[in-house]
């Protein structure tokens, strides 16, 4: 696999899981659906990490784009 593939399945995987928590985040009309100080700690920790997870593909790319 090379890294390109990489970068790209880890981007895919980010968005998905981002799109995950946004649907669960909802209620089916839109609004915000109320939750405990438990979820909502889950759910803040889940999107860090995913804004952490974005940053390292981008420097993987920029990497990889530095050694081409």
């Amino acid at each position: 696999m090379t890294t390109q593939q990489l970068i790209n399945d880890a981007t895919r995987l980010i968005n998905s899981i981002n799109s995950d928590l946004s649907r669960a985040a909802a209620l089916p009309d839109g609004r915000p659906r109320e939750m405990d100080g438990p979820t909502v700690t889950g759910f803040l920790t889940a999107q860090s990490n995913l804004a952490i997870a974005t940053a390292l593909v981008a420097v993987a790319a920029a990497v990889r784009g530095e050694q081409q």
